[in-house]
């Protein structure tokens, strides 16, 4: 799809700042829903040097979005709105009223019963030797995707009985910090078996692309590791339905944490969150699966695993 000058201009703008490409990314394609509807609003495409939009106006969308997206992603979309103003015209950000939005459910994170989580790694066997790495280090370190992607070699500490792993954490598009997670047996021998098969590169990434020039792999790659070759090996119809995208391991392992009686304090640590408020907040909530299982012991039955 070509780049319209509304588009092209921001795109220009976005790339003079220090956000990530896939921050960028999304911005770029929220805001090409904002042209969709302005040109079938008004029949003509938005001007990047007077975008013109009205309070009136971000409420219509609004309405437009909410018969689309869910609260949740039309939140999203107008964090977008917001960068774009800021970007290319900060008087009008100032002057517009941005529509109250509706508040956003949120559900409990979704983990797995032992019985899916040991599918899931019988489907993780299954893989070729990065991307199996990869699936193991999603799963038991509980990393965003982008984390995972951007791993360094360098930041990889593996001994015989010990090891580490060390991300960088982003924070609103930035580094802001880095959170050290100890190594387990299963994901040690995954990395280990990589490292030793890693094509010599130049650069410190730890997962490249599986073809020359074996460039750092991206956060999409990472997503496309998941939802194909990973749910490929999935037998269960039922589970990979189930199975979302990459983040869900992230969620699994933290409520598995928590499940075992991890204090709250490590859970945090473990899932780098800078307060254990947000751990609680996150996975503290009662799940449906929760819910109905307490109702089944209530009245003397277990509980379906």
């Amino acid at each position: 799809m070509d780049d319209t000058e509304f588009i092209a201009k921001l795109r220009e703008k976005l790339a003079e700042t220090d956000t990530v490409e896939g921050s960028q990314d999304r911005v770029l394609i929220d805001c090409r829903q904002l042209e969709e509807w302005f040109a079938g609003t008004y029949g003509r495409e938005i001007d990047p040097e007077e975008i013109g939009l009205t309070s009136v106006d971000l409420a219509e969308f609004r309405t437009w979005l909410l018969k689309r997206c869910q609260a949740g992603t039309v939140q999203r979309k107008f964090a977008s709105i917001r960068a774009m103003l800021k970007l290319l015209d900060p008087v009008l950000l100032t002057s517009v009223r941005m529509p109250k939005l509706p508040p956003s459910p949120k559900p409990a994170p979704s983990g797995w019963t032992r019985k899916e989580r040991l599918a899931i790694l019988r489907a993780v066997a299954k893989l070729d030797v990065r991307d199996r790495a990869l699936c193991t280090l999603l799963i038991w370190t509980g990393c965003r995707v982008s984390s995972a992607a951007n791993l360094k070699l360098s930041n990889v500490k593996l001994g015989a009985r010990s090891g580490s792993v060390t991300f960088d954490v982003m924070k609103g598009g930035r580094e802001s910090r880095t959170v050290t997670i100890p190594a387990n047996a299963e994901l040690r021998e995954a990395l280990a078996e990589w490292i030793e098969k890693r094509p010599p590169v130049k650069h410190d990434f730890l997962f490249t692309a599986d073809r020359y020039p074996f460039a750092p792999i991206s956060r999409w790659c990472c997503h496309s590791i998941w939802h194909r070759s990973l749910k490929k090996h999935i037998t269960s119809k039922e589970l990979a339905e189930k199975l979302k995208g990459p983040h869900q391991a992230r969620h699994a392992l933290g409520r598995l944490l928590l499940e075992q009686g991890v204090p709250l304090p490590d859970v945090a640590a473990i899932l780098g969150h800078a307060s254990v408020a947000t751990t609680a907040n996150i996975y503290c909530r009662p799940s449906e699966e929760d819910l109905r299982g307490h109702l089944e012991r209530a009245i003397g039955e277990e509980p379906e695993e």
